[in-house]
């Protein structure tokens, strides 16, 4: 059970995302998005 619910996260994205509220949309576009916010978290946080 624990390396499913890590598995989850770490293919999560990390920001909200409103308009993906159905499952299909969020396992369609779920993993692009969470490359998005991934990328976004790391460049914000080498802004800083």
């Amino acid at each position: 059970m624990v390396s499913a619910v890590q598995a989850a996260q770490a293919i999560a994205p990390t920001r909200p995302h409103p308009g993906v509220e159905s499952s299909l949309l969020n396992f369609a576009i779920g993993p692009f998005a969470s490359m998005l916010d991934r990328a976004r978290d790391i460049i914000s946080a080498a802004m800083r």
